[in-house]
């Protein structure tokens, strides 16, 4: 996350080059913020991500993401409705609620953090009710006394504090951040005093604060696609790890009914044998009672064998031919299941195998390559909106 002190430089330089234009379309970008098409080459790129209400100028305008249902897309698009071809009228900072505002005659846009860290959207327009990204968030957004326009005096105020706090104790730096800023929120303060440890972002902010914006932007600009970028891998990495999972649950399942089919299966030999004796059995051998017909096994002459008469009173060559079409079909079922047994035992093989990989997917590259396996699996891989 970048700290205070950049987020809020960011903004002062997003203020002086954007104020008074005209918007020519609000778009989604990655599922994550909006973006703000201004003038002719120039557009306001306001995230949602964890860098509470980061926002950056950009001339590059980015593609209108493809796809996509709910309250995310139904938001830009509604803030597309009411800030169209109206000027940008103010772009204001809430230091207290991490907040930024962008307005015009007929609509305000609230990019403001919850006590979580978390960044929600909110738009609110003069003929309906307020929307929030993501759905279903309570937030609560600053009042309007504690909105600010000019920064300038809290980015003196922070690079005094940093200036004095690079020799302090974290207590003392902490009790002199307290004096110098109290309206800052606990969250920020602990950032704040986090950045002390780092001699080169404090620098990096010095320097920028003196007048030098662009290495600050360009750090900005590289951090918040790195950012982007990591988001994006751990979500298709996370995406296609519980597609293995699902995949191979669903195989394992398939394994347990098929071993659960062969146990209760009828025995085709069985079946066989005793269609055998009632046709090889002479006629006076042959004992008929209650249902049942008990003929002497022709593979051995000591054993009786008792054959159920299915359907009762048929006839014994009926008997027999439905045993040797019961047979039949035992043994065509045997032969498909240890087909499919098989081919299940290969199958979780091969989930074994990717199980391992993803493990170690750590780049695009592999990601990109277990989703190539998973789709070859027939697996439908991928996330949408990752994707986009």
């Amino acid at each position: 996350m970048l700290d205070l002190l950049t987020r809020l430089l960011l903004f002062r330089d997003a203020r002086e080059r954007t104020l008074a234009a005209k918007i020519r379309r609000v778009v989604p970008v990655e599922r994550s913020g909006v973006y703000l098409a201004l003038g002719e080459s120039v557009g306001l790129c306001i995230d949602s991500l964890s860098q509470a209400g980061l926002i950056l100028v950009s001339s590059d305008f980015p593609p209108k993401l493809k796809g996509g249902r709910g309250v995310w897309p139904e938001l830009t698009a509604a803030a597309d409705n009411a800030m169209h071809a109206h000027s940008l009228d103010a772009l204001r900072f809430a230091l207290r609620g991490d907040s930024i505002e962008t307005c015009t005659a007929h609509a305000r846009l609230v990019s403001t953090a919850t006590l979580q860290g978390d960044v929600v959207l909110v738009l609110e327009t003069l003929d309906g009710v307020p929307r929030t990204l993501p759905a279903g968030v309570s937030v609560r957004v600053p009042a309007e006394d504690q909105f600010r326009e000019d920064v300038t005096p809290w980015i003196e105020t922070l690079t005094r504090w940093l200036e004095r706090a690079l020799v302090m104790s974290e207590d003392d730096a902490s009790i002199a951040l307290e004096a110098a800023m109290p309206e800052l929120s606990r969250r920020q303060k602990r950032g704040l005093i986090e950045l002390v440890a780092n001699e080169a972002s404090h620098s990096l902010c010095l320097r920028a604060s003196a007048g030098d914006l662009a290495p600050l932007l360009e750090h900005a600009a590289s951090v918040d696609r790195h950012q982007r970028a990591d988001a994006l891998l751990q979500r298709r990495r996370q995406v296609a790890e519980a597609q293995l999972r699902r995949e191979r649950d669903r195989v394992e399942r398939a394994q347990r009914a098929l071993t659960r089919e062969e146990a209760s299966a009828p025995e085709a030999d069985r079946m066989r044998r005793q269609a055998d004796a009632l046709l090889s059995a002479p006629r006076d051998a042959v004992r008929c009672e209650a249902g049942v017909i008990s003929v002497p096994d022709p593979y051995d002459a000591e054993v009786w064998i008792a054959v159920p008469i299915d359907p009762l009173g048929a006839a014994i060559p009926q008997v027999a031919e439905k045993l040797y079409a019961r047979a039949r079909k035992a043994e065509r079922g045997r032969i498909v299941r240890a087909e499919r047994q098989a081919l299940m035992a290969k199958r979780s093989v091969r989930l074994a195998v990717l199980c391992a990989a993803a493990e170690s997917a750590h780049d695009l590259d592999s990601v990109a390559a277990l989703e190539a396996e998973l789709m070859r699996l027939g697996v439908a891989a991928g996330d949408v909106g990752a994707a986009s």
